[in-house]
């Protein structure tokens, strides 16, 4: 038997149009420092305590790592600088935890 390659429409709730991976790197934003959820190739999505508006433009600094997913044990000197990504914040969550997860598309 084939596998069903055949798309399906997605559903109006999910408008996702790439894969997210769920990858955990600091982000740098201009007050106050963030933690990625997920990343896709068209955005990403991450925690912060700071407040944010759906449809304000942000600038943000992505830490990755010099070669290699994050890894607990891995020295500070494996990082390197961040990549600055300039997005637009399409949704807004808050948390009971007083956290506020952010989802930026790119």
């Amino acid at each position: 038997m084939r596998p069903n390659t055949a798309k399906t429409p997605l559903s109006s709730d999910n408008r996702r149009c790439a894969v997210r991976h769920a990858l955990r790197y600091p982000v740098l934003l201009a007050d106050c420092d963030a933690m990625t959820r997920n990343i896709s190739g068209s955005g990403a999505y991450f925690e912060t305590d700071r407040r944010m508006v759906v449809d304000q433009p942000i600038s943000f600094a992505l830490v990755l790592p010099a070669a290699g997913p994050p890894d607990a044990a891995a020295k500070p000197y494996a990082w390197r600088e961040g990549r600055v990504v300039d997005g637009r914040v399409v949704r807004v969550d808050t948390g009971e935890t007083g956290q506020v997860g952010v989802c930026v598309a790119f």
